[in-house]
């Protein structure tokens, strides 16, 4: 029961993350002169790649969908797991392990190339994703 709460809470905090990732980050407008300034040459470059005509702008909003996307998915994959916890601890464990792995991976990579906020939520969601796997240790250990 403690890891299906734990996972469910991981997976409102990895939804909370999506939002507010693909509202501030992906469609919230520039703050300053100089970010403003940015944007616009990031936006104003054309290149030809692979047939296409793209700017790195494109890249940078496109990946930043495709990691809202990757967001989601893991918010609802959560969720399900939590499921599969409560059921089948001992099926669970190999994908909160593998979970928990990509969050501190995120963290690193937010905290190396982004900013706190990413970083501090990726850690949250990746200590309760570590918790859960404790207690899902444990009830395969009592079973």
């Amino acid at each position: 029961m403690k890891s299906t709460l734990l996972l469910r809470i991981a997976s409102v905090l990895s939804f909370i993350h999506v939002a507010l990732h693909t509202a501030g980050g992906m469609f919230g407008g520039p703050k300053s002169a100089e970010q403003v300034a940015a944007r616009e040459a990031v936006q104003s470059h054309r290149f030809e790649i692979f047939g296409v005509n793209r700017s790195y702008w494109d890249f940078y909003f496109g990946f930043g969908l495709v990691a809202s996307i990757t967001l989601l998915l893991l918010s609802v994959l959560l969720w399900q797991l939590a499921s599969l916890a409560k059921a089948n601890p001992d099926k669970a464990r190999p994908f909160v392990a593998t979970l928990l792995v990509a969050f501190i991976a995120m963290a690193v990579i937010s905290k190396i190339y982004f900013f706190a906020p990413p970083f501090v939520m990726e850690i949250v969601i990746a200590i309760l994703i570590a918790v859960a796997f404790f207690f899902l240790q444990k009830a395969v250990i009592s079973a």
